[in-house]
């Protein structure tokens, strides 16, 4: 099972049609902030949430996705309402400066790794 999607009104539902190949309601629309290693996330979720690099669709989001090693401090969504997770596959001693910041890390609620122990 996944998280339900916030409600949309149908104007925005409309434009979120328009801008996400066959957009569904039912499922919860992610942000991918940042690319990976400056390439765009080849992230597939079918079934369980819809994925766009579309920044401006932050304020309809369900979450927002940032791949660790990109993300910069001055380049954050101010979107606060929305829940955050992080992926890397870095070992901690590589970790970037975002990734040791404790005002991002604070934000961030999932953490996506190799670690057996992330969530």
């Amino acid at each position: 099972p996944h998280a339900a999607p916030r409600e949309k009104t149908p104007a925005q539902a409309a434009m979120l049609t328009t801008e996400i190949p066959a957009y569904d309601p039912k499922l919860p629309l992610v942000v991918l902030w940042t690319g990976v290693f400056q390439q765009p996330w080849a992230f597939n979720c079918p079934g369980v949430c819809q994925a766009t690099p579309n920044r401006s669709l932050v304020d309809l989001a369900d979450g927002v996705f940032f791949h660790g090693p990109d993300t910069q401090m001055n380049d954050l969504p101010r979107a606060s309402h929305l829940p955050w997770a992080l992926w890397s596959q870095e070992c901690p001693w590589r970790w970037y400066p975002a990734m040791r910041s404790a005002r991002f890390m604070h934000r961030v609620q999932l953490i996506a790794s190799y670690r057996l122990d992330a969530d």
